[in-house]
C-alpha cells in the first residue's frame, strides 16, 4: 500500500505511464504532470485531466451553477445558493448576510462553503445569525464565492468515478459518529457499494448527471435523504488519494482507474 506521505496521483501515474509507454514529466513540485507520446504532450493539472473541455471543468466545480443546470434538465439536486464577496466591485448580491439570515430562517440549518471548494474544508453548519456571520467572513478571507445549502439530513452519501458515461468505481462514504460531513479527508471511510438495486439507481442517475453537464472524467457524490437520491455535487478532478490509502485493494482500484483514464487520452 503506498505511504501516506505519498501523492497517490503522482506514484500511480508514474506506474501507469510506464506501463502504457508515455513518457512521465512532473513540473512545479508535481502539481503539474506532462505526459508525451508520439511527439505529442497532453498536461494533468492537479486532478483535472485532458479527458475533458476547459468550460466542462470550470462549470463542474461550480457548486451553484452545477445545482442550476441539473434543476433544469430535471435532475433531484441539493440547493445551492451562489454569493459572490461584497468586496468584489463586480458583485450584485452584497447584502450577503441579510440573504444569509432569511435563508436561516426558512431552513433553520444551513451550510456555507466555498463554491468550488473541496473536501470539506471551509465548510460550516451554521444555525444562527452570529455563526452566519463568523462563516462567510472565514470564507470570504480565502475565496470569492461562496453558497449557502439548507442543512439536510443525510441517510447515506454515494461516490461514483465516471469515464464516458461508465461507472469505474461506487462507494459509500461512511462518516465518523461525532462528524455531520462524510469526506474521506475528514475520517470518513469508503464502502464499495455492492446491493444491485442501489448501484442500479446510482448509475442511473449518474449517467444522466455527466450528459447534462457534458463530462467525461469525474467524480459525482450522490446523497440519499428521506428515501430519495440527490446529486451532492460534481467535481471535474478525480481525487483518490484518501480511497487508496485505506487498503492495498483500493489503492489497486485507483491505479486501474487512471490507467483508463490515461488509455483515453488521445496522443
Amino acid at each position: 500500500m503506498i505511504s501516506k506521505n505519498q501523492r497517490v496521483l503522482l506514484t500511480a501515474l508514474k506506474s501507469v505511464s510506464k506501463l502504457l509507454n508515455i513518457k512521465f514529466i512532473a513540473h512545479n513540485d508535481g502539481w503539474v504532470i506532462e505526459l508525451q507520446k508520439n511527439h505529442n504532450s497532453h498536461y494533468i493539472y492537479g486532478y483535472n485531466f485532458p479527458n475533458n473541455n476547459a468550460a466542462a471543468s470550470r462549470l463542474c466545480d461550480d457548486k451553484s451553477a452545477v445545482y442550476e443546470i441539473l434543476t433544469k434538465h430535471h435532475l433531484p439536486a441539493v440547493s445551492h445558493f451562489y454569493f459572490m464577496n461584497p468586496k468584489n466591485p463586480n458583485s450584485w448580491n452584497k447584502d450577503v448576510i441579510g440573504s444569509g439570515n432569511a435563508l436561516l430562517n426558512k431552513y433553520k440549518s444551513i451550510v456555507v462553503k466555498p463554491n468550488n471548494g473541496t473536501g470539506g474544508d471551509y465548510v460550516f453548519l451554521v444555525n444562527t445569525p452570529s455563526q452566519l456571520l463568523e462563516a462567510v467572513n472565514k470564507i470570504f478571507n480565502r475565496f470569492d464565492y461562496l453558497t449557502i445549502s439548507p442543512f439536510i439530513k443525510i441517510t447515506n452519501e454515494y461516490r461514483l468515478i465516471m469515464l464516458n458515461n461508465e461507472p469505474l468505481l461506487i462507494y459509500e462514504k461512511i462518516r465518523q459518529p461525532n462528524e455531520w460531513r462524510h469526506n474521506l479527508q475528514l475520517g470518513a471511510k469508503a464502502s464499495i457499494v455492492v446491493d444491485k438495486l442501489i448501484v442500479k439507481k446510482l448509475i442511473s442517475l449518474s449517467q444522466k448527471v455527466v450528459m447534462s453537464m457534458n463530462i467525461n472524467f469525474c467524480s459525482v457524490d450522490i446523497v440519499k435523504v428521506g428515501g430519495q437520491y440527490k446529486i451532492l455535487e460534481i467535481n471535474s478532478g478525480v481525487m483518490l488519494e484518501k480511497f487508496a490509502t485505506q487498503s492495498p485493494a483500493n489503492y489497486s482500484v485507483a491505479l486501474k482507474i487512471y490507467k483508463q483514464a490515461l488509455q483515453q487520452i488521445k496522443f
